[in-house]
């Protein structure tokens, strides 16, 4: 491989590229601050002055390889998108934000919302947001198959679905309760 020249870097530029340092050595338990730490070095070169590559900084100076580095910076900008949602316990590792990885913001909310939905008052899983993602993709493929691939739904009408069919299975009213109050939050 090719060996591509380190550019030192400017006193603003070395001082943020501490900052994010510091955010990243703090582990994992900070997967979100880790990725939009790594997306920031990335994103405005900061890694220029210790190696010419972005994925060959993340190898030398954190031991990172290239898919754990871009999990860790998609798992961070899925839960920010996430974090829109009101009353709704947001992922605590990024193993449970891994399979809304690649979609859509209102997707990843949508499959997001379904698995908190059904794990009820239970700690999400990997699990459980593997199967949101999978159901939601098949209602997906049926809808396009159906000939309604065109059209998007709105988040109140998917509220109100998660509503019809949490009272069709007998949630808890905690539940319930809270996607009343995102329904009238929505403003649709």
């Amino acid at each position: 491989m090719k060996e591509v020249s380190r550019v030192a870097l400017e006193r603003e530029d070395a001082f943020e590229l501490s900052r994010c340092e510091e955010v990243i050595a703090r582990g994992w338990k900070t997967f979100i601050e880790v990725g939009r730490a790594l997306t920031t070095i990335r994103d405005r070169k900061l890694y220029r002055e210790q190696a010419g590559t972005f994925e060959a900084y993340c190898r030398s100076k954190w031991d990172y390889g290239k898919s754990q580095v871009y999990h860790l910076i998609g798992a961070a900008e899925v839960v920010s998108h996430l974090s829109t949602i009101v009353d709704i316990p947001l992922p605590k590792h990024e193993s449970r934000v891994r399979p809304l990885v690649g979609l859509e913001a209102e997707q990843a909310r949508d499959a997001w919302l379904e698995a908190v939905r059904k794990s009820g008052i239970k700690p999400v899983t990997a699990t459980a947001v593997r199967q949101s993602v999978a159901t939601f993709r098949k209602k997906k493929r049926r809808s396009i198959r159906a000939g309604g691939g065109g059209q998007k739904k709105k988040p109140a009408d998917t509220l109100l679905d998660m509503l019809e069919e949490g009272i069709r299975e007998q949630q808890p009213a905690t539940l319930l309760l809270k996607l009343v109050a995102d329904l009238r939050r929505s403003r649709f």
